[in-house]
């Protein structure tokens, strides 16, 4: 077994431990975000003097957006196309990418397809843990999770991201079996509470210290734990300091995109995470006009917030589905992607009215993108989910991430 690089940690210390299995507990649960126009913009280009160069001519091509939607009778569509960036504008981010945790052993090459296909140069990995309805104990390092939520397949993933030049978050995160979501899942008794905190602390320690052996650059501890948040703040407060004590880099908190204002502790962390699936509008074809509108008083309440904390922000997920209104409550839409047609060109949209809005602010620290899977031949042209994989989506990826 390989040593933990740079820790003189065996692998083994982190491999899975066992626990007897429902029969009827699931192996895994998912998660559950003109041409014609182009040439006008080249033509301005060069009349403005920007030298298209293969390299410029890429940019160029890489930031239209294409809108293949038809109008509503007696509407114009809206511009879909984006301005070029300047590079000297560009503001270094975290341009990250969130890893799917694969069932089997994967080679290096396809996180390095991450980096070559996106331009990111970070990931997120995700070490998934599960709690079995009115049980209080988190489960993790089982034999039967897939091999990618599993300490050896954390570390494995970790260390092809480092193999590939880029940096990454480890990013723990529960399912509630049969529950529903993570953010209502709480307990109505103190005994029950603290056998929970116990088997948490557990966990979120054991991927501290594996974070830590590995330098690791970024710890987010939890994901959109919103009621136990609100009901345990005590617990938190401790666990960062436990947190502090064993990892030694910057740490933030995953918290749901109408709940970052609630929470307690981001005087204690390094970044205000947000998980950035706000609704911006709920009709069926939206021009790049309107999302923009749409995110203005996003943009000023997060700016107030930032301000108020004094700590930038970081979208610890975003994303959009591949349907149209892709912008709008996106945990409704996840529910009806097989009654849903593809729609490439919302997702791209959506992507890149984000990407106008906050890529460009100094408070903003960038973000990571959900979801990428890695497998081959994922995606594409009839796929309905939020990868960006074989999608156009990729080139407003690119043009803002390289």
């Amino acid at each position: 077994m390989s040593e933990v690089p740079g820790s003189g940690l065996s692998v083994l210390a982190f491999l899975p431990k066992k626990i007897a299995w429902p029969q009827n507990a699931p192996m895994h649960i998912n998660s559950t975000r003109k041409i014609g126009k182009g040439l006008i913009l080249a033509v301005l280009a060069i009349a403005s003097g920007l030298l298209l160069s293969p390299a410029g001519a890429s940019l160029l091509e890489s930031r239209v957006v294409l809108e293949s939607s038809a109008a509503p009778e007696g509407k114009s569509l809206s511009h879909g196309i984006a301005t070029v960036l300047d590079d000297s504008k560009k503001v270094s981010k975290m341009n990250g990418v969130s890893l799917t945790a694969p069932p089997q052993e994967i080679p290096s090459r396809l996180i390095g397809e991450v980096k070559s296909q996106t331009g990111a140069s970070w990931v997120s990995v995700i070490p998934y843990s599960f709690i079995l309805e009115g049980e209080t104990e988190t489960h993790f390092d089982v034999e039967r999770q897939w091999w990618g939520e599993r300490s050896v397949g954390v570390i494995r993933q970790i260390q092809y991201a480092k193999e590939h030049g880029m940096q990454v978050m480890l990013k723990p995160h529960v399912w509630v079996v049969h529950g529903g979501w993570i953010g209502e899942f709480g307990y109505d008794t103190q005994t029950e509470w603290q056998a929970w905190e116990k088997s948490y602390r557990d966990y979120v320690l054991h991927f501290a210290r594996l974070a830590d052996s590995m330098k690791v650059e970024l710890f987010c501890f939890s994901t959109e734990t919103d009621r136990a948040v609100k009901e345990r703040p005590d617990f938190w407060k401790d666990l960062i300091k436990e947190i502090r004590a064993i990892y030694h880099g910057p740490i933030t908190y995953a918290a749901n995109w109408d709940n970052y204002q609630n929470i307690p502790f981001w005087s204690s962390l390094d970044y205000i995470g947000i998980d950035a699936y706000f609704p911006l509008s709920s009709e069926s074809s939206t021009g790049l006009d309107t999302l923009l509108r749409a995110w203005k008083p996003y943009l000023r309440e997060i700016n107030a917030f930032q301000v108020e904390i004094g700590k930038p922000v970081l979208f610890t997920e975003y994303g959009y589905l591949s349907v149209a209104n892709s912008a709008w409550r996106t945990w409704e839409l996840e529910n009806q992607l097989n009654e849903l047609e593809a729609d490439q060109t919302a997702q791209a949209r959506a992507y890149e009215a984000m990407y106008q809005t906050f890529w460009d602010k100094e408070w903003f620290a960038g973000g990571f993108l959900w979801k990428w899977f890695l497998y081959d031949k994922a995606g594409g042209k009839d796929d309905r989910d939020y990868t960006p994989q074989d999608k156009p989506v990729l080139q407003v990826i690119r043009s803002y991430y390289e």
